[in-house]
């Protein structure tokens, strides 16, 4: 992702992730406390407006937003905006397939 942004990883955050790099909740733990850090900064100096891009890992992105105070975990869990439908989507008869190749105009179901 660093070279696609061209951009560098501070060589202190590379220090502190170079003996967990093996362990995935170590590194995300590692992450949620790095960024909660970072956004706590902005906020102290008075910028009142976060954004987080969650990569869909919004479970981090909560855990931030709970370590700062701005969520309650109880506020979280909340059952979706609809309801799931009896036959998981699929009208009678509907089949899916996984769309191979780069052309996914050129596929069947």
């Amino acid at each position: 992702m660093t070279g696609l942004c061209k951009t560098r990883i501070p060589a202190q955050v590379t220090a502190a992730l170079e003996p967990i790099k093996d362990n995935e909740e170590a590194v995300r733990a590692y992450g949620i406390h790095l960024a909660t850090e970072m956004c706590n900064k902005i906020l102290a100096y008075g910028i009142r407006t976060l954004h987080l891009y969650t990569m869909n890992m919004e479970k981090s992105a909560l855990a931030i937003l709970m370590n700062l105070g701005l969520i309650e975990e109880a506020k979280i869990s909340r059952p979706l905006p609809w309801r799931r439908p009896a036959n998981n989507g699929k009208e009678d008869g509907e089949s899916s397939q996984q769309i191979k190749g780069d052309n996914p105009t050129n596929c069947s179901t």
